[in-house]
């Protein structure tokens, strides 16, 4: 799926987040008030019942190097070298609170999962022993709705960074796959 204006699908420009929910992404205002009907039913704000709190880690050497390479390194198969962006390690933003989109990888097993943006100006890991519950409850969902690989699962939602410590992530939903 593309990103796409929810009310006339236009896909050019700069798309916003509706405020309340963080699902749904408009072109203008004029296309938000005429999608609000639509909308409304399954527009839900951020709440306890619909929310998990992550606690980030953030890790000097940790890069982003796709699982797809790394299995061919390993596996000793000719591989391109990573790039720059591939590279980075752990990142934390300057501002908050601060909305994003993440996308969650979720390996195999119970090691940490891997959390960014697209932009990548912020990334972190999270273990299940600092929230086991709600470290199986976004492997859970991931698992049974997002895409799955040979090295693990991955899938993008809407979240909170309301600290350097926190991240409060969506959970009533998987947003669509996002060109990150």
């Amino acid at each position: 799926e593309t990103r796409e204006c929810a009310a006339c699908n236009k896909t050019q420009g700069s798309l916003k987040q509706c405020s309340r929910c963080h699902s749904v992404l408009y072109c203008s205002s004029e296309c938000q008030k005429s999608h609000w009907r639509t909308h409304k039913p399954s527009c839900h704000a951020f709440s306890a019942d619909n929310t998990v709190t992550l606690t980030p880690i953030y890790l000097k050497n940790a890069s982003l190097l796709p699982t797809a390479s790394m299995t061919r390194v390993l596996t000793g198969h000719q591989s391109t070298a990573p790039s720059a962006r591939e590279m980075l390690g752990s990142n934390q933003l300057g501002a908050y609170p601060k909305s994003v989109v993440v996308k969650i990888q979720v390996p195999m097993g119970n090691a940490p999962f891997l959390i960014y943006t697209k932009r990548r100006d912020f990334v972190c890991h999270t273990a299940r022993q600092a929230n086991p519950a709600a470290y199986d409850r976004v492997a859970e969902l991931v698992k049974a709705k997002g895409a799955g690989g040979m090295g693990g699962w991955k899938g993008y939602f809407a979240a909170e960074l309301k600290s350097a410590d926190e991240l409060v992530v969506k959970v009533s939903e998987l947003l669509a796959d996002q060109p990150f």
